[in-house]
């Protein structure tokens, strides 16, 4: 690269894009509640934020190709964000807020998949560092988490669409410093992304990476819900989503130095073998407090891990050229499409046997780890 990397913007973008998932995965669904709403409703809220993870990453993937500038649909993205959350803050009508949370969620899930490849792209040379990158993102979480719940137990939860907007803001504002890297605004040629994705080596990679995220479907729908079953109290289940992300930020601080010593084709399948395990011990010892915090330890490997070793397997087997669909397609069919999955059937299975949805999970992981062991070439020969 003849540029430096511009880490600390790239750092200052992933925290404000995190950020916002601070506010929404855990209170969210409380405002709408404290506003009069039910559980049914609650639920399609959220359902319309997935449905817009499997669309929204497929026409910005085609813009920054069609335009050549990534930083430009991500930028014109996130203020399209903010016009479309701008409503959340002014009424509390169910239509309106239907119609902005679809809108908003479209533009702003459609920008992660971008910046991870323009992120790559920066970091061609070494894809490992892309882990002290990420950890900002995890760190902003936290801090969300825990500062927004202490003005929520002394305040009102009115606060929350207010600081939604506040954190999409200031992703268009950080957004607006970071360079493109030189070589991404030339035309760029070569064959698409179906070229790739016709050959095994990467269908493999993202039939495993759909199913693990099939089995952490499962667990973002109902890890809190298995516990509170078990009698665990509401503080002891937020203490262990606490201990899961600070085994993600000490992964992703580690990730630099580990893939430089351990290659990528040697951590995936081992993170889907230490996913099935997860889910596994989660189901059979759910009562004991130990083994549910190991648990939660290990997602520093079945998320973290997992997840920094795609984004350095589709930076080496997918061309400049075809990343930003690349990207798509792993944002929408994999954390989309699989997260949704995983949800709907460990919830069916849910109400004949809340065991027998982590049992679920564990069977997926482990289907993604045969599926690499029998079709992963051992020598990936992607071209």
């Amino acid at each position: 690269m003849t540029r430096q990397a511009p880490v600390k913007r790239l750092s200052g973008v992933y925290s404000f894009y995190f950020a916002l998932l601070g506010v929404w995965v855990p209170y969210w669904g409380l405002y709408l509640a404290d506003i009069g709403f039910d559980g049914r409703i609650i639920g399609v809220v959220f359902g319309i934020s997935f449905l817009a993870r499997i669309l929204g990453p497929y026409c910005a993937a085609y813009f920054a190709e069609r335009t050549g500038s990534r930083v430009l649909v991500m930028r014109w993205l996130a203020w399209l964000s903010v016009v479309s959350a701008l409503p959340l803050v002014m009424s509390t009508n169910l239509t309106v807020i239907v119609i902005s949370v679809a809108l908003y969620s479209f533009f702003w899930n459609a920008i992660l998949p971008i910046l991870e490849a323009l992120t790559l792209e920066w970091f061609t040379e070494d894809p490992a560092r892309y882990g002290r990158i990420r950890i900002w993102g995890s760190l902003s979480f936290i801090a969300l988490v825990m500062g927004l719940g202490e003005l929520l137990a002394t305040g009102s939860s009115s606060w929350v669409p207010v600081i939604l907007l506040t954190t999409l803001v200031l992703l268009g504002v950080g957004l607006s410093s970071v360079p493109e890297p030189a070589r991404t605004v030339e035309k760029r040629h070569g064959e698409g992304f179906v070229h790739y994705l016709k050959q095994r080596p990467v269908l493999v990679f993202f039939a495993t990476a759909f199913l693990l995220q099939v089995s952490h479907g499962v667990y973002y729908a109902l890890f809190s819900l298995f516990l509170e079953t078990h009698t665990f109290s509401r503080s002891s289940i937020s203490y262990l989503w606490t201990l899961a992300v600070v085994a993600e930020v000490l992964m992703f601080w580690m990730m630099t130095r580990l893939f430089h010593r351990w290659s990528i084709e040697a951590a995936l399948p081992l993170c889907l073998l230490l996913s099935s395990v997860r889910w596994v011990v989660l189901a059979l010892f759910v009562a004991d407090p130990a083994w549910v915090a190991f648990t939660q330890v290990l997602h520093a490997f079945t998320y973290a891990a997992h997840h920094g070793a795609c984004m350095i397997w589709l930076a080496r087997a997918i061309p400049a050229n075809a990343a930003d669909q690349a990207q798509a397609f792993y944002a929408a069919i994999c954390f989309g499409l699989g997260g949704a999955s995983g949800a709907f059937i460990g919830g069916e299975i849910w109400l004949y046997s809340p065991l027998g949805s982590f049992l679920f999970a564990a069977s997926s992981s482990a289907l993604a780890l045969v599926l690499w062991w029998a079709f992963m070439p051992q020598k990936r020969t992607v071209s």
